[in-house]
């Protein structure tokens, strides 16, 4: 399996260590954080049939406690097939079809199915290490309860000054964290506010490592009919447009 560490999102080097004083960072080499990158692999190589809570939580700056916004969602995996609700977006993958459902612009994408490592995972993890390293100042990590926090920090070259992933001693990531290099107005209603750099957090919870699924869990029959001329969005989906965009083979 790839490497399952797959970085991207909001579009979320070194952030000043006095932002966290409670924490005691101990510099690591870049071998040692791929160590982190392994013990992760190993966690989604070992349970390939698994479900979990995701919730984004984005904060104004680095250090409030509090959320600006917050969303829950889930992820569900029986092997190569998933399917998740991230950030409003749903995602449903098996043996024939991926499909994309974005209700905000009421489209359904129908693309060819991914490797897991390529596909399920990296829409939770967020973070490709292969191609970032070379962004990369700085490897710190500091000690959790049953577990480790491994921190890269960035250099100018890339929206994000760090990024930190909370690693069980088992292998399960934890949790995510992005801290984003741009300031942004503190009241988004009054451009003349404070500047802050936000940051976004992604916490995976209530882990379930032999989940019992529905039939229908992973069935694409919920979204798209299926015909020999193509395909029409099942009723329930009846107002959005399908686009077939798979690359390679398009039989029905």
């Amino acid at each position: 399996m790839k490497r399952l560490l797959y970085l991207l999102f909001f579009s979320a080097a070194a952030v000043c260590m006095s932002f966290f004083p409670e924490r005691a960072w101990k510099n690591i080499t870049r071998d040692e954080f791929e160590k982190a990158s392994t013990l992760l692999e190993s966690f989604y190589s070992k349970y390939t049939i698994l479900s979990m809570t995701v919730t984004h939580a984005s904060y104004k700056n680095y250090t409030t406690e509090v959320p600006y916004e917050q969303v829950t969602g889930y992820f569900r995996m029986n092997k190569n097939s998933y399917h998740n609700f991230l950030m409003g977006v749903e995602t449903l993958q098996n043996e024939k079809f991926k499909i994309t459902v974005d209700s905000s612009r009421k489209l359904i994408l129908v693309k060819n199915p991914d490797n897991l490592g390529e596909g399920g995972i990296k829409d939770i993890v967020k973070f490709n290490y292969e191609l970032s390293h070379s962004y990369i100042t700085g490897y710190k990590t500091t000690d959790v309860k049953s577990g480790k926090i491994y921190r890269a920090e960035f250099n100018e070259k890339l929206p994000y000054t760090a990024y930190e992933m909370d690693i069980s001693d088992e292998g399960l990531l934890r949790q995510l964290v992005i801290y984003y290099r741009e300031e942004y107005p503190s009241d988004a209603a009054d451009e003349k506010s404070v500047k802050t750099k936000p940051r976004l957090s992604i916490t995976y919870s209530q882990v379930n490592k032999a989940p019992i699924f529905s039939k229908d869990e992973f069935d694409h029959n919920k979204y798209i009919t299926v015909s020999s001329k193509g395909f029409l969005p099942a009723n329930k989906f009846n107002d959005y447009k399908v686009e077939d965009l798979r690359v390679t083979d398009r039989t029905y």
